[in-house]
């Protein structure tokens, strides 16, 4: 991966980070002691300005990234390891961590692992 696109995911990972910290403090100053969690799956704010061709892995859904799944991505990173399948130890596709800037796995991998 590109040192600028490398640091393009960090800035972005840090701006979901931001962003899921200030909900969950929201949520928790408005929501009533016996409300259910927020829903996982509501679509999660994409960053300004970045508009990409994804089309070939449009088709995989994509869950909003939790906290930690982001705090792992950083931590990813750190180590190296960002952008490197945890199942077959490929790079993952630049498209697919633009829809999945948290993603562990390649689109083959999470699609073997749907199934």
């Amino acid at each position: 991966m590109k040192p600028e696109d490398l640091q393009s995911f960090i800035e972005r990972l840090d701006i979901m980070k931001r962003w899921a910290l200030g909900e969950r403090a929201r949520l928790h100053e408005s929501r009533p002691r016996h409300a259910p969690d927020v829903d996982a799956s509501a679509p999660f704010p994409s960053s300004a300005g970045e508009i990409e061709d994804v089309t070939t892995f449009a088709a995989v859904k994509v869950r909003r990234p939790t906290l930690q799944d982001i705090e792992q991505a950083l931590q990813r990173i750190s180590l190296g390891l960002y952008a490197i399948c945890l199942d077959c130890e490929r790079v993952v596709a630049r498209e697919r961590m633009l829809i999945e800037p948290a993603a562990i796995r390649c689109h083959a991998c999470q699609f073997r692992l749907a199934r």
